[in-house]
């Protein structure tokens, strides 16, 4: 299949799944909230897709007047949030993925059912159970037990405030992730291939490289979008619990203000980021993935390359 026709496809169909997901938020939503200047709702409906490319408009309400348009509302409480759950996601996928490696190899053994069960309790239990323990660690160490915004006493300080719900939230990813790539990477240790690349005296280091580590990224890749939605919702409880002023603030303050313009800021780019990540899970996937019938070719050898064009212009040189 022709790349370039494959891509636009896919960018065709991600930018019509953010738009049919915002059109059917912004009907939900607007029954819950009072209808603000009296017009249509489909007219105000046409008026809000003008306003993305416009910062979402201005607030409505006189209190949120600071801000130069909602998008700027929006972001002066969303960056907690997006701070707090990258951190958490980004360190639960490499620490959950490397755990889940280190038990597909020692499947079965006494360090696996210990470490497996521990995974077990930290995916069944739910968060709310952990938060008064993670409380309790943070005054017997000092830590502070509410955020701390970087303006107060700096962005180090925020980052320290941010320790334990980062600690609590990652808990329950690591443990999807560990699962995962655990699961994944016992059934392809099991794979004709893998077994006859052992029988041809290759150590377990040669046989991951050459067969495992693509396998495997490709199982978990597909993964990695349904775990980030679960860790945003679970992000929602932990912010409320640590009064971390993210999108708890906006779920809850706007919609008691009548702030479509904000919610919808909030619905656009969560929808946005999603669906973005999801268009380069499925292209990575799709390219590595042998089976699925594309067969796209990157010629990634340099020297290889370079070859070639010094062939064509010896070729061109004797005509």
């Amino acid at each position: 299949m022709n790349f370039a026709k494959y891509f636009f496809k896919k960018i065709l169909l991600t930018l019509l799944g953010v738009l049919v997901t915002i059109t059917i938020s912004y009907f939900v939503i607007v029954i819950f909230i009072n209808n603000q200047n009296g017009q249509p709702i489909i007219k105000n409906y046409f008026k809000f897709l003008i306003s993305i490319f416009n910062g979402f408009g201005k607030p409505l309400l006189a209190n949120n007047s600071g801000f130069k348009s909602s998008l700027s509302l929006f972001f002066h409480y969303y960056k907690f949030s997006l701070l707090f759950v990258g951190i958490s996601f980004v360190f639960s996928f490499f620490i959950g993925v490397l755990v889940g490696i280190w038990l597909g190899y020692k499947n079965n053994k006494f360090s696996d059912l210990a470490i497996s069960f521990i995974v077990f309790i930290l995916a069944a239990v739910p968060t709310f159970i952990f938060a008064p323990i993670m409380l309790i660690i943070s005054e017997i160490n000092d830590l502070p037990v509410n955020f701390v915004e970087p303006s107060a006493f700096g962005f180090g300080f925020t980052l320290l405030s941010l320790m334990i719900p980062i600690s609590l939230l990652s808990l329950g990813i690591i443990a999807f992730f560990t699962t995962i790539t655990k699961s994944n990477l016992v059934q392809i240790l099991k794979k004709d291939y893998v077994i006859t690349l052992k029988a041809n005296g290759l150590n377990s280091w040669k046989i991951f490289q050459k067969a495992v580590i693509k396998n495997l990224f490709i199982s978990i890749i597909n993964q990695i979008v349904p775990i980030l939605v679960l860790a945003i919702s679970f992000s929602l409880i932990i912010e409320l619990i640590f009064q971390i002023p993210g999108q708890s603030i906006i779920l809850i303050s706007m919609f008691e203000q009548g702030e479509i313009n904000v919610i919808m800021a909030l619905v656009f780019f969560k929808t946005l980021l999603l669906f973005i990540l999801a268009f380069i899970c499925e292209l990575i996937y799709d390219i590595l993935q042998v089976e699925n019938g594309y067969n796209f070719y990157f010629n990634l050898n340099i020297k290889d390359r370079i070859a070639k064009i010094k062939f064509r212009k010896g070729v061109h040189c004797v005509k």
